[in-house]
C-alpha cells in the first residue's frame, strides 16, 4: 500500500481514547471534521504510498511471507515500545474473534497477498490494484454499519476509478490481470473488510490499542512463514534491512494507529475515499527511489483521483448519511 519527530506525532495522534462514538457522548459521523484530522489522515495516506516502493525493495532478498512476517514483528516490537507512554488494556473476552479477525485480515492476509502480489507487479500498478480497497469498505459498511453513501459519494466514486484506470493502463501498457494481479485484489478485499471489522470496535478500546491488538494477532497468523526466515536477514544487504525496518516503523506501526484515530471521527465511507490518493503517491516515491518513471496519462489519472476525492467530501454534510442512531451507537 512518511517522519523526523515521529515519536512525538505518533503520541499526539494515538494517545486519545476511543470514546467519541459512544452512546453517553456521541460524535455523529456526520459531523464537521476538524483540519487536523485530515492533516493525521493524509500521514496516514503519505506513509502506506510510499510502501510499494519498500516492498519491491525488500523482495530483492527476501521472500513474501518472510518479508510479511519480518516487517510485522518490527512493527509489533515499536508498538511494544509506545506502551511505555501509552498503555495497553487486556480484550475482553467476547470481543477476541472480532479482534483476531481484524488483524487476520489487515496484517495477515493484506501483507502476505501483496507481497506475493509484488513479486512480479511493479509498484505504481500494485497501488492502483489496492485502490479497490474503498469499494469493499463502502460495501461491507452498507450491510454491516448502517452507513448509507450518498449519491455524490458513488460519483466520486467513478471518477476515482477512472483515475486508476488511466493511471494503471500508462504504467503497465494496460493492467493484465494475472495471478499475481489477482492476489493484489486480494490484499485490496482484506483491507477494505479491515477497516469495517475495526469501526465496530472503536468507542471500546483506544485507537493505539486497536492498532496494537491487530499488530500482535495478525503477526501470530504469520508465523506460519517463520521457518527460514532468520537466515534470510542474515544474508540480506544493508538497503533491503534498511527498507525492512523502514516498513515496520512508519507504514505499519505509525500509519496504522494514525488510521484507526482517524476513524474515530469519521465515517468508514469518507475515511476510505483518500485510500485513492494512494497510487499517486507511490508512484511518485518510485520515482525517488526506483527512477520509475511516471507518465503523463499516468499524471492525468492521478488528477482524476484527487478530483473525485474532493467530489465525495466537499460539503460532507451531505456526502454520508447514517441510517438510524442505533447503527451510529453500534459502530
Amino acid at each position: 500500500m512518511v517522519h523526523g519527530t515521529m515519536q512525538d506525532d505518533m503520541r499526539a495522534c494515538l494517545s486519545a481514547t476511543g470514546a467519541f462514538m459512544n452512546a453517553t457522548s456521541p460524535l455523529r459521523p456526520t459531523s464537521r471534521v476538524p483540519l487536523w484530522i485530515f492533516v493525521l489522515l493524509a500521514l496516514a495516506i503519505i506513509c502506506w504510498g510510499s510502501a510499494f516502493a519498500g516492498i519491491r525493495v525488500c523482495l530483492q532478498a527476501f521472500a513474501p511471507g518472510h518479508l510479511a512476517l519480518l516487517r510485522m514483528v518490527i512493527a509489533s516490537l515499536a508498538l511494544l515500545g509506545g506502551m511505555v507512554i501509552m498503555p495497553v488494556r487486556l480484550p475482553v473476552r467476547r470481543d477476541l474473534p472480532g479482534l483476531l479477525l481484524m488483524g487476520f485480515l489487515g496484517i495477515s492476509v493484506y501483507h502476505a497477498a501483496l507481497n506475493y502480489g509484488e513479486v512480479s507487479v511493479p509498484a505504481g500498478p500494485a497501488s492502483f490494484l489496492v485502490a479497490s480497497s474503498p469499494i469493499f469498505s463502502i460495501l461491507a459498511s452498507m450491510l454491516s454499519l448502517g452507513e448509507r453513501p450518498h449519491l455524490r459519494a458513488w460519483l466520486g466514486v467513478l471518477i476515482c476509478l477512472v483515475g486508476v484506470s488511466l493511471i494503471a493502463a500508462s504504467e503497465s501498457g494496460g493492467l493484465h490481470i494475472t495471478r499475481a494481479a489477482w492476489t493484489i485484489v486480494l490484499a485490496s478485499l482484506a483491507g477494505g473488510l479491515y477497516s469495517v471489522v475495526q469501526k465496530r470496535f472503536i468507542g471500546r478500546y483506544t485507537a493505539y490499542e486497536l492498532v496494537c491488538y491487530a499488530m500482535w494477532s495478525g503477526t501470530l497468523f504469520l508465523l506460519v512463514f517463520a521457518p527460514g526466515a532468520r537466515q534470510a536477514v542474515r544474508h540480506a544487504d544493508f538497503a533491503a534491512l534498511g527498507a525492512l525496518v523502514y516498513l515496520g516503523v512508519v507504514p505499519a506501526a505509525f500509519a496504522y494507529g494514525v488510521w484507526a484515530y482517524v476513524l474515530e471521527h469519521m465515517t468508514v465511507s469518507r475515511a476510505v475515499m483518500f485510500q485513492y490518493l494512494i497510487p499517486g503517491i507511490a508512484v511518485l516515491v518510485a520515482f525517488v527511489w526506483l527512477d520509475e518513471v511516471p507518465k503523463l496519462l499516468s499524471v492525468a489519472g492521478g488528477v482524476l483521483t484527487v478530483v473525485g476525492v474532493y467530489v465525495v467530501n466537499a460539503k460532507a454534510q451531505r456526502a454520508v448519511t447514517v441510517v438510524g442512531r442505533a447503527a451510529a451507537e453500534r459502530s
